[in-house]
C-alpha cells in the first residue's frame, strides 16, 4: 500500500494529532494538581511514527506553521506493506486493551456502572488509516476495531459479500487483505 502525502493531507492530520498532544499536555497538569503523576499517559504516537515519521510529535513540534514544516518532510509517501500494518494494529490493540481494562478497574474499584472515560488519540489513528486506504466511508477499519474487537468476535456469517460469501475478519493481516481489495478496486474505477 503506498499513498502520497498532500500539502492538505498531512495539515489536515498534523492538526489533528498536534491538538491532542496540547489537550494531553492540559489533562497532565489537571491530574498534577490533583497529585497525580501522569507523565506515562499512554499514547499512540509509534503508531502515528510508523505510519510516516511527519506525523511523530517529535516531527510536529518542531514548527507549529504545519505549512513550512511540510517542505522539512524527507519522505513524502506513506509505505505499509502488510507486516507494518499487523505492527501498527497489535500495538493499536494492545493501547486500547490497556485502556479497556484500566476502565473497568476504576469502575468495579469505585461501584460505578459507567466505563470511565480516557480521552485517546485512537479516533484520530483510525481516520487516518481509513483515508490511507481510501475507505472513509465505510470505515471497515473502525468495524474491526469496535465492533468485532480486533477479530475477536468474527464468526462465519457477521462479515460477508455481495453474494452472500464470508469475508474472514479473524485479525489484522485479514482486515489488511481487506483493505488492500478495495482500494484496488477503488483505484479500478
Amino acid at each position: 500500500m503506498n499513498c502520497k502525502i498532500t500539502k492538505d493531507f498531512f495539515i489536515e492530520y498534523a492538526e489533528k494529532i498536534y491538538d491532542f498532544y496540547v489537550k494531553r499536555k492540559e489533562i497532565k497538569e489537571a491530574l498534577a494538581n490533583i497529585g497525580l503523576n501522569a507523565d506515562n499517559l499512554l499514547n499512540l504516537n509509534d503508531c502515528f511514527e510508523k505510519i510516516n515519521p511527519c506525523f511523530s510529535i517529535e516531527f510536529l513540534t518542531q514548527n507549529k506553521n504545519f505549512d513550512v514544516l511540510f517542505d522539512d518532510i524527507e519522505n513524502k509517501n506513506i509505505d505499509i506493506d502488510k507486516t507494518k500494518f499487523i505492527n501498527i494494529m497489535n500495538e493499536f490493540e494492545s493501547f486500547t486493551k490497556k485502556i479497556d481494562d484500566s476502565s473497568y478497574k476504576i469502575r468495579k474499584l469505585t461501584d460505578n456502572e459507567w466505563d470511565v472515560f480516557f480521552p485517546t488519540e485512537e479516533f484520530i489513528l483510525c481516520e487516518l488509516l481509513n483515508k490511507i486506504f481510501n475507505c472513509e466511508l465505510s470505515d471497515d477499519l473502525g468495524y474491526f476495531v469496535y465492533e468485532l474487537e480486533f477479530g475477536e468476535k468474527w464468526k462465519e456469517g457477521v462479515v460477508t459479500d455481495v453474494d452472500g460469501n464470508d469475508i474472514p475478519l479473524k485479525n489484522s493481516s485479514d482486515l489488511y487483505d481487506l483493505l488492500i481489495v478495495d482500494y484496488e478496486k477503488k483505484i479500478a474505477i
